[in-house]
């Protein structure tokens, strides 16, 4: 007579293999549901991108002082968020390190907004509880001090695009200090490697630097010119190494 059921040692045989192959298997969907956000992460930033160059054709050029003033451009709201960030854009530090831990620097809770995943750093807003008095002479330190835009006359939009022209401080001794001096500055950035939003929830924030002690590249961005690339948190070590940070 043909038997019908597994014994209990066929059936124990059965589960064990199955859970060899789970957990084989568990792993490789981790990462690829891992890439698939990182995809949909990449996809939010151009959609934000492409609103913005919208909004700016609408507004003579300028930038939104805010990201959700892409909504009134027929941008879709859920795009601000991004699929690795757990808070759903309630995190007042957008995923980014606060200062003092590893790849943290400076306070820029100001540039949150609720329901944002992304860090928005070329607002065209000119305001001085956006863009503080420190912004402005990071950005605008190849001028004298006498010389640099009085506070509340630009905002983050300005000061990146005067950063792409001079680069970033590469030699501190030499030259002339809070002056245009190439011997002092660097060449200036390409509008593709200069982000104007940013994503921070794509690594933890735990031994995350590398043997030179710098942050490794774990920021998703999109420049000036719409361009999606990876950088280190201090984007400008990319471009220029041996600048002073």
């Amino acid at each position: 007579m043909m038997r019908k059921a597994f014994t209990l040692m066929e059936l124990l045989i059965v589960v064990t293999i199955i859970m060899v192959l789970a957990g084989l298997l568990f792993p490789a969907f981790n990462m690829i549901r891992t890439q698939a956000n990182t995809v949909k992460c990449m996809n939010n930033l151009r959609q934000i991108a492409l609103a913005m160059e919208v909004y700016r054709q609408n507004h003579d050029e300028t930038f939104p002082g805010y990201l959700n003033e892409l909504v009134a451009e027929g941008f879709t709201a859920k795009s601000f968020l991004c699929p690795l960030d757990k808070t759903h854009g309630a995190d007042p530090h957008m995923g980014r390190q606060p200062p003092g831990g590893p790849g943290g620097w400076g306070d820029y809770t100001r540039l949150h907004e609720n329901g944002s995943s992304y860090c928005y750093e070329a607002s065209g807003k000119k305001d001085a509880t956006l863009f503080t008095a420190n912004d402005r002479d990071y950005f605008y330190r190849d001028q004298l001090a006498a010389d640099r835009p009085a506070i509340g006359t630009v905002g983050w939009a300005d000061g990146k695009s005067h950063q792409q022209k001079f680069g970033n401080l590469k030699d501190p001794s030499k030259g002339t200090p809070g002056s245009p001096d190439p011997a002092r500055y660097g060449n200036p950035f390409s509008a593709s490697n200069v982000p104007i939003v940013r994503c921070y929830w794509h690594a933890p924030w735990a031994n995350v630097t590398n043997a030179a002690g710098r942050t490794m590249k774990k920021v998703n961005n999109i420049s000036f010119d719409f361009n999606t690339f990876w950088s280190t948190p201090y984007w400008e070590l990319d471009v220029t190494p041996n600048l002073d940070p």
